[in-house]
């Protein structure tokens, strides 16, 4: 039995659990966003908040069903946007450009898990998407694949040769809403966590009254669902939803995408 496949543990659905490490010391050593990029001071965000939403770039939205790998589907779905949003002007260590690939969060929750369906952090996801990478969503013709529920499930052999093929390296760690909305206002989105869930950000706004309101995507249904115990396929937090939770869970956004097809 490998590193990946212990037994399951408990039946339990997970939830998000806090971050495990302070702030800029996450395992990867990812750089608080304003030592590296400037951040956009709130007086300019009416002007750039308007046109500033990735939710197009949402390919599809995943729905978790029941397992607690609200972490993980967060993760690769930041990941999904990012590499839609370099596109074709990013190229690996191999010449091989970006292009759309749907991630198994199952595949990746198995690992970060401990072997029992009692959720995770997003640092652990994101240590071990760097470390080892992201395994394909069954049925898109790579060599090894997973479903995108059932982490139950064996990992195929040799399945790290097509992981390694698709890792992030570098992040963001966020510390405020003021490097939150300057990572939207840029074009990148954002995994958090609040209230023991994993969303991502992907766009910032100012409502009617000028408060200020994130666009997520969550992981519990799909495209186009209006009712139902999946219908959430959006949502919107305002800043006290959002700004509470970031000290406990932490939000990161990503530097730099590899892989391609």
């Amino acid at each position: 039995m490998g590193k990946y496949d212990q037994p399951p543990q408990g039946t339990q659905g997970g939830i998000l659990l806090p971050r495990k490490t302070k702030l800029g010391h996450d395992p990867i050593g990812s750089p608080v966003l304003g030592e590296q990029v400037d951040i956009i001071p709130r007086r300019d965000w009416p002007g750039l908040l308007p046109s500033a939403t990735l939710s197009y770039r949402v390919k599809k939205i995943k729905d978790q069903d029941g397992e607690g790998s609200c972490a993980s589907n967060e993760s690769l779905s930041v990941m999904e946007v990012v590499r839609d949003v370099q596109g074709s002007e990013v190229e690996n260590d191999r010449g091989e450009t970006l292009g759309f690939v749907e991630f198994s969060a199952a595949g990746l929750y198995k690992r970060v898990n401990g072997g029992r369906d009692a959720g995770s952090s997003i640092d652990d996801n994101l240590e071990e998407l760097a470390n080892v990478g992201a395994l394909p969503v069954t049925g898109q013709g790579f060599d090894h694949e997973f479903p995108q529920i059932g982490w139950r499930e064996a990992l195929p052999d040799g399945w790290e040769h097509t992981a390694n093929r698709f890792t992030f390296t570098e992040w963001y760690d966020i510390a405020n809403v003021e490097a939150f909305v300057t990572c939207l206002i840029r074009g990148m989105p954002v995994a958090y966590g609040r209230n023991g869930h994993a969303i991502f950000g992907v766009q910032a706004r100012l409502n009617s009254r000028m408060d200020l309101e994130i666009i997520y995507g969550n992981s519990w249904g799909k495209w186009g669902q209006a009712n139902g115990p999946h219908a959430y396929g959006f949502g919107v937090d305002d800043e006290n939803d959002f700004a509470r939770w970031i000290d406990l869970y932490g939000a990161w956004s990503p530097r730099v995408a590899t892989g391609g097809l």
